[in-house]
C-alpha cells in the first residue's frame, strides 16, 4: 500500500492521511525545538542571538549607532548561563557611520554578510586570530579603513568583502586563504600592496579592479586562472610577477594594458610568449631574481649574480657606507647597479619583487659583508666585531652577535673594526632621514661634495688629509 494514500478514520468518521500527519507533527516538533534553542538578549547596547543548547552567542545588532568605539566581550551571561560569542551576524553593524573602531574577541570565527558595510568612519579593526571566514560585503564601503591583516586561520573572503575601501593601503594575507570572492578589493583606490596567499587557485573577476595606486602585482605559483577585469583600471602597476611555470588562463581584459613589464620564472619566457593572451605582453622577462620583502619591511641580502635595482619600484637597496662611533649609527647609501656578492640592506613594502640580472661595473667600499654560502659567524673575528640585523629591545637594528653560529647564504652581516666599536652592543638605525624616504635609516648626504671618513664623520670639502673616505658609496683614497 502506498503510504502517501494510507487513510484512517477519526472519531467523527472522517478520513485522514496518516503519512501527512506524521510529517506535519514532525515539522511542528522541530519548530518548537528550534524555538526552545534560540533566544535574544541585549547586553551593553549590543543584541545577541543565544543558542541555549550549544551555549554560543552571535552578535546580531549594534543598538547604539552613535557610538564611536565598541568592544565585544568573549562571553556574556544570561539567566546564570555563560555564552561564548563566536560570530558577528548579517548586517550586525551595517550603517553604523559614527563607529571609528571596534574590538573583537579572539572567540569570533566568522563575520557575516554586510556585518560592517557602510561604516564610513571605521579606520581600524584588528581581526581576531580565530577568524575563519569573512562573508560577502562584510566591509563594503568602509571608506576610511586603512590597513587590514587577514589572520592565519581565515580560509575564505567573500564577494565584494572590501570593495570601495578607498583609504585601504595595505593588505596582509596568510597562506591559509584558498578562496577569494569577486570584486573582493575592487575600487580600493589607495591600495599599494597586497601579498596574495600561496594557496589560491584563481583570482576572480574584478578582484582588484579600480585599484588605481597598486604598483606591484605578484601572481603566486598556485594560481591557475585570472578572471575578467581582475586588474582593470590598475593604472599605476609598474611590473607583473608571475611565479607559475605554466601560464595561468587569462582573458584579454584581465590586465589594464600589456606594455607593463612581465617577469616570469627563469627559462619560461618562450612558454608565455606562446600562451593565449600572455603573448600580448610586449616585454616578457625570464632573467630576473624574485626577492621577497618580509613584514618587517627590512632585510639583508646578497646575490650570486649581478643585479639592477634601477627600474624596480617599491624596493630600495643600500650598502653600509660608514659608521658613526659616537652616535652608534650606520650610515647607508642607496645603490642601483649591484655586483654579485655585495652585502645589501633592502627596504620596501612586504611582497615579492622581480630584480633583473645585469652586468655590473661598480665597486663599493661596504661595511656589509655578503654571504654567498652559509658562513660561520662569531662575535669577533680578525679584528672586527660582527653584527646581524634583528628585531630586539630597540626595534629592528644591527645587534652584536651573541656567541657563535651560522648565517645563511644570501644574507649579509655588519663588520666594524673592533677598535672603533668597543663598548657598542648595537648599531642604531634611527628615523631622522628625510632625503631618501627611508623612515628608519640614517643616510649620507646627497651632495656631490660630501665625503665621509671610515669613522662616519662628514667632511664637507674634498679631503686633503691622507686616508680612506667614502663619496657617494664609493671608496676614495687620498695619498
Amino acid at each position: 500500500m502506498n503510504p502517501l494514500v494510507c487513510k484512517g478514520k477519526d472519531m467523527m468518521g472522517h478520513y485522514y492521511n496518516e503519512a501527512f500527519l506524521r510529517v506535519l507533527f514532525t515539522c511542528l516538533f522541530m519548530f518548537c525545538v528550534s524555538l526552545s534553542e534560540a533566544e535574544t538578549v541585549d547586553v551593553d547596547g549590543v543584541r545577541y542571538d543565544l543558542n541555549v543548547v550549544t551555549k554560543k552567542a552571535e552578535v546580531i545588532k549594534g543598538l547604539k549607532t552613535e557610538w564611536e568605539f565598541i568592544s565585544i566581550s568573549e562571553t556574556i551571561e544570561h539567566n546564570k548561563d555563560v555564552y561564548q560569542v563566536t560570530s558577528i551576524g548579517k548586517d550586525a553593524f551595517a550603517n553604523c557611520f559614527y563607529m571609528m573602531g571596534i574590538t573583537l574577541p579572539s572567540t569570533i570565527t566568522s563575520i557575516g554578510e554586510n556585518a560592517f558595510a557602510h561604516c564610513g568612519s571605521l579606520t581600524d579593526i584588528e581581526l581576531p586570530l580565530g577568524l575563519v571566514s569573512i562573508a560577502d560585503n562584510a566591509f563594503l564601503d568602509c571608506t576610511n579603513l586603512t590597513n587590514v591583516t587577514i589572520p592565519h586561520a581565515v580560509t575564505s573572503i567573500g564577494d565584494f568583502a572590501f570593495m570601495n575601501c578607498h583609504q585601504l593601503q595595505r593588505v596582509i594575507m596568510s597562506d591559509a586563504v584558498s578562496t577569494l570572492g569577486e570584486g573582493v578589493f575592487a575600487r580600493c583606490k589607495s591600495l599599494k600592496s597586497v601579498n596574495l596567499s600561496e594557496n589560491i587557485t584563481s583570482i576572480p573577476n574584478q578582484a582588484f579592479s579600480g585599484c588605481e595606486r597598486l604598483e606591484n602585482v605578484v601572481i603566486p605559483a598556485s594560481v591557475e586562472m585570472i578572471g575578467h577585469e581582475a586588474f582593470a583600471g590598475c593604472q599605476s602597476v609598474l611590473q607583473i610577477v608571475v611565479r607559475r611555470t605554466i601560464p595561468p588562463i587569462i582573458y584579454s581584459d584581465s590586465f589594464p594594458y600589456y606594455t607593463i613589464p612581465l617577469y616570469v620564472p627563469r627559462g619560461c619566457a618562450d612558454t608565455y610568449m606562446d600562451a593565449e593572451n600572455w603573448n600580448c605582453f610586449s616585454a616578457i622577462n625570464d632573467k630576473s631574481m624574485f626577492l621577497e620583502i618580509p613584514e618587517s619591511e627590512m632585510m639583508t641580502f646578497c646575490a650570486t649574480e649581478d643585479l639592477d635595482f634601477s627600474a624596480v619600484g617599491g624596493i630600495e637597496a643600500y650598502i653600509g657606507s660608514g659608521f658613526n662611533k659616537q652616535t652608534g649609527k650606520l650610515l647607508v647609501t642607496r645603490v642601483y647597479d649591484v655586483p654579485a656578492g655585495t652585502g645589501l640592506l633592502l627596504k620596501g613594502s612586504p611582497g615579492v619583487y622581480a630584480v633583473p640580472y645585469s652586468t655590473s661595473y661598480s665597486i663599493y667600499a661596504n661595511l656589509l659583508e655578503g654571504t654567498v654560502t652559509a658562513t660561520p659567524l662569531s662575535q669577533c673575528l680578525d679584528g672586527y666585531t660582527n653584527y646581524i640585523l634583528a628585531s630586539g629591545s630597540h626595534g629592528i637594528c644591527f645587534y652584536i652577535v651573541s656567541g657563535t653560529g651560522e648565517i645563511a647564504a644570501g644574507k649579509a652581516y655588519l663588520k666594524i673594526p673592533s677598535s672603533e666599536s668597543a663598548g657598542r652592543m648595537r648599531i642604531g638605525i634611527d628615523n631622522s632621514d628625510n632625503t631618501t624616504g627611508i623612515g628608519s635609516l640614517v643616510t649620507s648626504s646627497d651632495k656631490c661634495g660630501m665625503f665621509t671618513d671610515m669613522q662616519g664623520r662628514s667632511v664637507i670639502e674634498k679631503p686633503r688629509k691622507k686616508g680612506v673616505y667614502i663619496n657617494k658609496g664609493k671608496k676614495v683614497i687620498v695619498r
